[in-house]
């Protein structure tokens, strides 16, 4: 059985209004190559490896990622 992903999403950089905040998860363990499934938190989405959003209006949003690897193994970091 195949381990699954292990993702660390302490890369965000650019958490205030008027810039693209950047998304960029490290994934440690796993089967490459990965997809990832981005929530947002205000109904936005990404399917991109590092994800490039810009907020409308400033608070808390709460954002989570599903990374599958090759094997179909995933994980959710939030």
């Amino acid at each position: 059985m195949d381990p699954l992903p292990v993702i660390d999403c302490s890369g965000v950089a650019n958490t205030y209004l008027g810039a693209t905040t950047i998304f960029n998860p490290s994934v440690t363990v796993g089967t490459a190559p990965y997809n990832f499934a981005w929530e947002l938190g205000d109904g936005g989405f990404s399917t991109d490896s590092v994800a490039l959003y810009e907020y409308g209006s400033t608070g808390f949003y709460d954002t989570s990622v599903e990374v599958t690897d090759d094997f179909g193994c995933s994980a959710t970091c939030d």
